[in-house]
């Protein structure tokens, strides 16, 4: 109560009768796309229990997330940011999408830069990498599509990665498609 009697709280300038121009954000999609593994108990896909489960239902289903990953990935026209959290999962997918490149940690700060300066400008269309490496703190709001090959359990690593593009400045809807395997529960 005592908060409340000297507090504002605020989502943007319209609250407070100014132009709010700029500061609407366009729509968010999400597409879930889960990959069967064949892994059942005779009839159900065998579901993980716990973090240990997924990790392993995660490494196991590797191939598949990431061929779907890509198909995705490939089906886009113009830039599209592939979100990965394994070193496998980036470089078979670096493989398999065309003008993909992947940024990884042990790659010279050089290096990193230049792929998404390259990115930025559109001479690389398809930027592979895992969140903590590029998603905090980038504006990416040139691209508006990404694809998760998989999710980590933060959930702060994907709202952040997902905010690179959905941000202020973006003018069209971004697609977040996220690609699970039937057994990670």
């Amino acid at each position: 109560e005592w908060l409340s009697t000297w507090s504002v709280v605020m989502r943007n300038p319209r609250d407070l009768g100014y132009d709010a121009t700029g500061y609407d954000l366009p729509p968010l999609e999400y597409h879930n796309h889960v990959v069967e593994t064949g892994d059942t108990d005779g009839l159900l896909p065998r579901l993980a229990q716990g973090l240990q489960d997924r990790n392993q239902a995660r490494r196991e289903s590797v191939d598949l997330r990431v061929d779907k990953a890509a198909e995705i990935a490939n089906s886009v026209d113009g830039p599209c940011i592939v979100w990965c959290n394994l070193n496998e999962e980036s470089e078979k997918l670096e493989n398999r999408i065309a003008n993909g490149r992947q940024v990884f940690g042990a790659m010279k700060p050089e290096q990193k830069e230049q792929a998404m300066q390259d990115f930025l400008s559109g001479d690389l269309q398809k930027l592979i990498s895992k969140p903590r490496i590029f998603g905090y703190g980038m504006n990416l709001q040139h691209c508006n599509h990404m694809v998760f090959a998989g999710l980590s359990d933060s959930w702060e690593s994907f709202y952040q990665a997902v905010r690179r593009c959905w941000r202020f400045g973006q003018k069209k809807p971004v697609h977040v498609h996220i690609v699970t395997a039937d057994t990670e529960g």
